[in-house]
This record gives C-alpha cells, structure tokens and sequence, in this order.
C-alpha cells in the first residue's frame, strides 16, 4: 500500500530545506527511518546534526582520521558518515559511530580569492557561500600555507570545499607536522631534503595503478605504495576506479604512501542511506555515482528543486534510500540543492519562531538543516535561533521558494564590516531608487547613479552595499551580476 511520503522528510531537510514540499508525495512504504548511514556535512551541534537529522552522539565513538577522538573535535562543515539509527518522525537519530576524514591537507600552491578558489598539492579546491572557513578566510590564505579540506568532489576531480582550516585537524599525522607547515607559510631559505618530505592526506580516485612498480595516479599526484599499511582493505583489494584516502610524505610529486584506507559510504544490503554529494557520473540505465557510489532512480523516486531531468553531472544532490544486494542505493528521494541568491547583512528587526526579518521587511526561515554559525564574541558552538535576539548583527546566504526566502546559512558578527543586499531587483521605480526582496534601494549618493539607470533593468541580480535606515538601503555601490 502507498502512503505519505513523510518519512524522506529528515533526508531533504539538509540544505535543500524540504520538508515542507514533500509531505503531498506519494512513493513506497519504508521510508529512510531504521539503521543505515548519513553522510554530509555538519550543519549544527548539540548533538550533530547531518542531513537535517539531530545525531544523539554520547554513547557514539568518533573516529577522525583513524584516530578515536571527541564530539568536541568536530567542527561545522565537515564531511562525517555517521552510523545508527533513525527516527523519521522527529529528525532524531542515534549515533553508533561517526567517521571524519580530511578529504586533503597539504601545503597551498596557488589562491584566487575573487573568483574563491585556489590550488592544494595540485588539487584545485572551490569555496561557496556555504563553505565554513575555520581560522584564515580565503583572501587571508596564500602560497606555502597548510591547509586542511574536507568537501565533495566534482566529475572533473575538483573539491567543493564545505570546511577550510588553517589550524590543525586531529590526525594520525599531526605529530609528525612542524608547526611551519600548519598554517604557516614556508621559510625563505632553500627547500631541504627534510623539508621537501611534508606530511599530506588527500583523498582520491586510483587511476593508472601499476602492480610491478606499485604506484598509481591520484589526481596529479603518483603514489608509491610499497611500504604502505592498508586499513579497512588489502593491498589486492586495490584497483583503478577505488576512492581511498592516502596518508604519506610528498617529495616533489611523488606521494610516499605510509597508509591506505578505502573509504566512501559503506553500506550493506537493506540499510537505509542518505548521502549529499555532486553527481560524478550518469547512465542510460536510470543510474548515476555521487560519493563512488551507485545510486538508481525509477518512476517511484520523490523529486524536489527539479525532476529527472535535473540529474546531470556536477548537480548537488540529496538522495535518500535502501541499498539493493548489488550494492546498489534504490533511490526513494532525490533532492536538488537550490542556488544560494540571496545574501543580507543587516541587523536583526523581527525574530520569530522559524523565521528572522531583516531590513525592515525581509523575512527569512530558518529550517534544521540551515548551517548556524556564531562568529560573534560570544561564541556559541551550540547555537539556535532560540540566541538569536533584535538588533544582532547577521549575515545570511539563502534562496527565494514559492513560500519566500530561506536561509541555507546564518553567521551571527559582532559587526558588519559593510551592510548590504544581493539579490533580484523587483521595480525599477525611477531614478535613483530601485527595490531588491522589497527593499527601497536609494542609489542618489553615488556618482555614477545615471549610468546605473541606463543598464538596470528588473530582474537583474545585483550587489547592494550601503547603510539600512528601516527597510531603505542608502547605497554606496551597486554591482549587476552576470
């Protein structure tokens, strides 16, 4: 028998806030609750929240780079499996183990922080707006500095980062790294052989493996791993095509192994999984990879910010469902995660439950799955909107849905280094004012308002900086995004 589909309701909560949207679908019985696994970065503490699920981790064991570490050592953004069990009614689940692996860390070699990028070990790495920066931001970041990643890979190999640190991350290699090379940028004196032997972790795609010289590629990089101890695998067990994480010294481009394990989402068949991730690859057999696994859609898979159509390669994804005896992950839901339009830097006016205004009239919700930071002095790791109090300085990132916007993520400042608006312009209501989200846009003090006039049009995405006064925003610049 058919009934509501509520139960893929704790999968779309994360990032793609939805909930509400999904309650009308009619799919299978089943749902995503019982044991399984969820993988995806941490939006929230008091216990962690992943996937919009709230994880009770107290009798869990936390695991980071092989070594048994704490809750306390998790930050916001990290890419985590977390095992257990789930109950689908209220977002709760119970954590047996959680499992965090850089996904690479390594000296910088390059950074474009306009068009936020930059290079590691040859890796290129992108930040978005939801990227948790912990330590340096990106235009702080330059050549010769550690930095540690975790993220989602991309079908081109690229990593879209959702945690930068320039700070140690608890690590089996930790120990053996000076303090040089953990946030720090290299001396000016000629490379030793002591120096060019650093300590990296990059997770990665074996390709080119090579049984009698036993290397193979990763990314740009060739591994050597004669000497290497393998965990959770053996060395048979190795093949062009396997996700492993490689722990070793870097000598020029050469990575000497020192430990191999095979990671990825492992699960076995009948477990519930939900797993966020960038499409790698797609099928003609209804099939596509995100996180080196095989996920299969039908006419029963739930959609939401799009359809089967949508599935094409580098899309960000939240699937939801039930591993298959091949290995295979059924998908019950799939879930879109929508652009981030939306940003605003104002102080708090109005705050309800589930929802913040800003600006005098835009109301923003707030959902579970919504990464909360508290970058002000108070400093909150287990922050809510039940802290957010009127008059809080905030800086929010969100999209607008048919209900209005909502917020994908909120960082509480002690002060905003410059208020202001992106979004689409609603009116153009005559020279010099505009509205953006239903705010009045009053570009008169700028010199160049006339040659604004003649380019803006409604519906343009633009960037707003100025001074709030209510719901009017006193504009010093305005940029029209591509």
């Amino acid at each position: 028998m058919s009934s509501l589909f509520k139960k893929c309701i704790v999968a779309f909560v994360f990032l793609f806030m939805l909930a509400s949207c999904v309650e009308n679908q009619q799919t299978a019985e089943g749902g995503i609750g019982g044991t399984g696994i969820s993988s995806g970065p941490i939006n929230g503490f008091g216990s962690i929240i992943v996937n919009g699920i709230h994880f009770d981790v107290s009798q869990a064991q936390v695991w980071m780079n092989g070594v048994l570490a704490s809750e306390d050592d998790l930050k916001h953004g990290m890419v985590v499996t977390v095992y257990g069990d789930t109950d689908e009614s209220n977002q709760t689940g119970v954590a047996t183990k959680v499992v965090y692996n850089n996904s690479l860390r390594g000296r910088v070699d390059s950074v474009d922080s306009e068009n936020q990028r930059m290079t590691v070990l040859g890796q290129l790495v992108i930040a978005d707006e939801l990227t948790v920066f912990d330590g340096q931001r990106l235009d702080s970041i330059f050549p010769g500095m550690t930095v540690t990643v975790s993220g989602i890979f991309g079908a081109d190999g690229e990593l879209l980062a959702s945690y930068v640190s320039s700070v140690a991350v608890v690590s089996e290699n930790t120990d053996s790294v000076s303090s040089d090379e953990l946030g720090s940028p290299t001396s000016g004196s000629p490379a030793t052989d002591s120096d060019s032997l650093e300590a990296v972790e990059i997770v990665g795609v074996v390709a080119s493996l090579d049984g009698n010289s036993l290397r193979f590629s990763l990314g740009t990089k060739r591994v050597n791993y004669s000497e290497a101890m393998f965990v959770d695998m053996q060395r048979a067990d190795l093949h062009n095509g396997l996700e492993v994480l490689v722990e070793g010294r870097l000598s020029e481009n050469l990575i000497v192994a020192t430990q191999i394990k095979s990671v990825g989402s492992v699960a076995v068949s009948g477990e519930n999984v939900s797993l966020n991730g960038l499409i790698t690859a797609v099928n003609a057999d209804n099939r596509f990879s995100i996180q080196n696994v095989v996920v299969e859609i039908s006419e029963q898979t739930v959609y939401q910010n799009g359809d089967a159509n949508s599935v094409v390669v580098n899309s960000n994804v939240l699937v939801a469902g039930e591993v298959n005896d091949a290995g295979v992950v059924i998908a019950k839901a799939v879930g879109f995660r929508p652009v981030q339009r939306v940003r605003i830097a104002a102080p708090v006016d109005v705050v309800d439950r589930g929802s913040v205004t800003l600006a005098g009239v835009v109301r923003a919700e707030v959902k579970t799955s919504t990464l909360m930071l508290d970058r002000s002095a108070a400093s909150l790791r287990i922050f809510s909107l039940q802290d957010v109090a009127v008059g809080d300085r905030l800086i929010v990132y969100g999209y607008q849905s048919i209900d209005g916007i909502v917020l994908a993520r909120l960082e509480r400042v002690d002060s905003l280094e410059r208020e202001g608006i992106s979004g689409p312009v609603g009116n153009v209501i005559g020279q010099p004012v505009f509205d953006v989200l239903g705010v009045t846009v009053d570009s008169s003090l700028m010199p160049n308002a006339d040659a604004l006039f003649a380019e803006i049009t409604a519906g343009d995405r633009v960037v707003v900086t100025g001074d709030f006064n209510g719901s009017v925003l006193t504009a010093d610049d305005v940029v029209i995004q591509p």
